[in-house]
């Protein structure tokens, strides 16, 4: 998946997968030899049944000694992500994965970004001190 090649292509990613949930065989890239990548690829299937438990949420996030692993999902299409850990690129991974949904044609959900003021919420009654 062409997509998946510009993760790889990036100095610090050692893999990258994604597709849908369902797929037997998700698109898989990696810089890393072949017994590597199918420990990835149970580890990125461990991830997805993880994520499962726990309700609404869609990310997922391992450090290892040497490797951060991200796993990310919206909707019925998942990307995961290996990097070198404290490696540069780990902080711009958030956006290249939902440009990446972007592409697979998932919906991008709407988060707030940094810095960005909370909702507005309205002020809760205060109960009157006489109970009345």
């Amino acid at each position: 998946m062409a997509v998946l090649s510009k993760f790889i292509q990036a100095d610090g990613i050692e893999a990258a997968c994604g597709g849908p949930r369902n797929a037997l065989d998700y698109a898989f890239e990696s810089t890393l030899g072949e017994e590597e990548r199918q420990v990835y690829r149970e580890i990125f299937k461990k991830m997805i049944e993880l994520l499962d438990l726990i309700p609404q949420q869609d990310e997922l996030k391992i450090t290892l000694d040497n490797q951060s692993l991200l796993l990310r999902q919206n909707g019925d299409v998942f990307v995961a992500v290996v990097a070198k850990k404290g490696h540069s690129v780990v902080k711009s991974l958030q956006r290249m994965v939902r440009r990446t949904f972007k592409v697979l044609g998932a919906p991008i959900d709407k988060r707030p970004e940094k810095g960005s003021p909370p909702p507005l919420v309205p002020p809760t009654p205060k109960p009157d001190p006489q109970g009345v």
